[in-house]
């Protein structure tokens, strides 16, 4: 067991939402994998073939960021709504995973940026499915 309530809102305002269809695909997704660095490479694996970096959706919604499954909805989104889907994902999957807000990249940059951190082997692995790494 994860320790992670599985929430479904209408609450725009709470940004795991998990729908059935987001809960299914999640489990597609790691298919048969038990070992936690493998479920969390797939989901990452998952992300680089059906979401992307974009705004487009975002007119359909609220200003801000947009829900887990708004994201999914639409399979595009910036860079904290795609950690929020992440994070939403891994937690269903039974990985331990948090939002992580970046102020300095992977390249020593200063940035505005969000990914997920992921505990893997007693530690944090950071997952950003917005830089692809």
């Amino acid at each position: 067991k994860s320790g992670y309530t599985i929430v479904i809102t209408e609450d725009k305002n709470h940004p795991f939402q998990l729908s059935d269809d987001l809960q299914k695909q999640a489990r597609e997704a790691v298919g048969d994998k038990k070992d936690s660095g493998e479920k969390a490479k797939a989901l990452f694996q998952w992300f680089q073939k059906n979401v992307t970096y974009g705004k487009l959706g975002r007119h359909k919604y609220k200003v801000g960021y947009r829900t887990s499954k708004e994201v999914f909805d639409d399979r595009e989104g910036v860079c904290g709504e795609m950690a929020s889907l992440y994070v939403a994902m891994a937690r269903y999957v039974g990985l331990t995973a948090n939002y992580v807000s970046v102020k300095k990249d992977n390249r020593d940059e200063d940035v505005v940026n969000a990914c997920a951190g992921v505990k893997l082997r007693n530690k944090l692995v950071l997952v950003d499915p917005a830089y692809k790494t």
